[in-house]
């Protein structure tokens, strides 16, 4: 359970859109926090208090002598989180964007199939699939937000309609991409792990993909939309 304090109030975080807590991997959870900002006049200052608080049963026999305050805290600080890379979906799919993983991947994919083995190489492909998920994830979730907390200014302006349909339509393209990648893994000699890898990415990116169109159809039911969107 985790609480912020501001202002001597507390917020449970289940509250807040933005905040999450999940499994990361085996060995780690991820907590992601949203910070309420008090919007008053300019030179008040926001102070916040964090207080976690994490169970654990008995009988896994984990106490402050099998497991001491400073490695548990070594262990909570050893680690660094590098900032996920800001692209658009259009970005990803640019064939001449040579910083986009999908096209990192297809270059180091082919050189698997003209009968290159290095671990090197699946080291490299691996990393830029887990990118790919993530970057997809971000992608998703600002560009999304961005339309659902604009919604009025751009229905206003008359691009609302243009936009969400531009979007939908960059997911219609990566989808097809993420299909040939799909066949590129099952016909190539890749190593298991990197099939698998790349089932796992895929198949996280399209879980990804349907929570924020159920999301967004949630969010605009009874709002007025162009009836070629909807259908």
């Amino acid at each position: 359970m985790t609480t912020m304090k501001k202002a001597n109030e507390t917020v449970m975080t289940q509250d807040w859109k933005e905040s999450s807590m999940e499994r990361h991997d085996l060995y780690n959870f991820e907590s992601k926090i949203d910070y309420i900002l008090d919007r008053s006049p300019k030179g008040h200052q926001n102070d916040y208090l964090l207080e976690v608080f994490f169970f654990i049963p008995e009988t896994l026999q984990i106490n402050k002598d099998s497991y001491s305050k400073d490695q548990f805290f070594l262990d909570m600080n050893n680690r660094i989180r590098f900032k996920t890379p800001q692209m658009s979906l259009e970005g990803i799919l640019d064939k001449k964007n040579d910083l986009s993983p999908v096209n990192i991947i297809l270059k180091k994919v082919r050189q698997v199939e003209f009968g290159k083995k290095e671990e090197e190489l699946d080291i490299r492909i691996e990393r830029e699939i887990r990118l790919l998920a993530c970057i997809v994830k971000v992608s998703l979730r600002d560009q999304f937000t961005y339309l659902l907390n604009n919604y009025k200014k751009l229905l206003m302006q008359g691009n609302f309609e243009n936009a969400i349909t531009r979007l939908l339509t960059s997911i219609e393209n990566l989808e097809i991409k993420l299909n040939c990648l799909r066949e590129k893994f099952v016909l190539a000699q890749m190593a298991i792990k990197l099939r698998e890898a790349f089932q796992f990415a895929d198949e996280y990116i399209s879980l990804q993909i349907k929570t924020w169109i159920a999301h967004t159809i949630k969010c605009l039911e009874g709002k007025p939309i162009d009836s070629n969107i909807q259908s």
